[in-house]
């Protein structure tokens, strides 16, 4: 079995026109606004239509555990980590996992299982 990771990844020149103010009414503005509200709230403001925002960015082979996939994920040691995306980030709060088929959104303490139905 394996866990993997989901973030909202933001480019280089997203972030340039997140700080100058630029994405204001562009779809830049609901991803942005998508990340904060997942890491501020987590699950208490999920919506499934979200999950476009997210990308799968590792996976992390050999556990199901979900405490073990967020040590992998920040401290970097002992597990390999498969990176899908450059852009991987430490595991935060907003991040969702998959394990089996499940997902759960890493919260501010621990995990809670979300409902996500990805588009056919």
């Amino acid at each position: 079995m394996s866990v993997k990771v989901y973030q909202i990844v933001l480019t280089s020149d997203e972030v340039t026109n997140i700080n100058t103010g630029e994405y204001i009414g562009t779809p830049l503005e609901e991803k942005f606004d998508t990340r904060r509200d997942m890491m501020t709230f987590g699950e208490e403001k999920w919506d499934n239509v979200l999950f476009n925002h997210y990308t799968h960015v590792a996976t992390i082979p050999d556990t199901d555990d979900k405490e073990e996939a967020y040590h992998a994920m920040n401290l970097w040691d002992g597990v390999l980590v498969m990176k899908h995306h450059e852009l991987c980030t430490s595991m935060t709060a907003g991040d969702i996992i998959e394990i089996g088929g499940v997902y759960y959104m890493c919260e501010f303490i621990g995990f809670k299982e979300i409902e996500v139905i990805k588009p056919s």
